[in-house]
């Protein structure tokens, strides 16, 4: 049995795939208390283009996907823990890594959890792990999980 972690305030950044769900099921374990969860997904900020004569606006593609995000996370709120105790947030950012470092530290959060995505190393030396990258920014401690924790 794995000692508990007391904690008031945890941010749970996803990025809309099953394998990042993964966490809350070992994540569950590991807490005693029964924390604050913010789940979160980082909407990337879209330039307008023009496109066959028509403009389409940046911020009206964001906002779409804000709503899309926010839909996602109230639903893995009901699947997996009490929904009123869960805040939903979906916020617009120019990169995902800084979104998920700026939020929870506006939020003075006590961790974040994210599951490391299995790449190989090219991908991961073009692309970076954004998981590394929040590892690397924040001064809040980042607990990261892999898909050999999931097995």
């Amino acid at each position: 049995m794995r000692e508990g972690i007391d904690l008031v305030r945890v941010l749970i950044p996803l990025d809309g795939t099953s394998e990042a769900e993964g966490v809350f099921d070992l994540l569950k374990d590991d807490l005693n208390s029964n924390p604050e969860i913010i789940l979160l997904q980082i909407v990337e900020t879209v330039r307008t283009v023009l496109i066959d004569g028509q403009v389409i606006l940046g911020q009206s593609e964001e906002e779409t996907e804000q709503t899309r995000a926010i839909t996602y996370l109230k639903g893995l709120a009901e699947k997996y823990g009490p929904l009123n105790d869960w805040r939903c947030e979906a916020t617009i950012y120019e990169g995902r890594a800084d979104g998920i470092v700026k939020f929870a530290s506006k939020e003075k959060v006590d961790l974040v959890v994210m599951l490391q995505h299995k790449r190989n190393r090219l991908s991961r030396l073009l692309m970076g792990s954004t998981a590394d990258k929040v590892s690397e920014r924040s001064v809040i401690k980042v607990r990261k999980f892999t898909f050999a924790d999931l097995n």
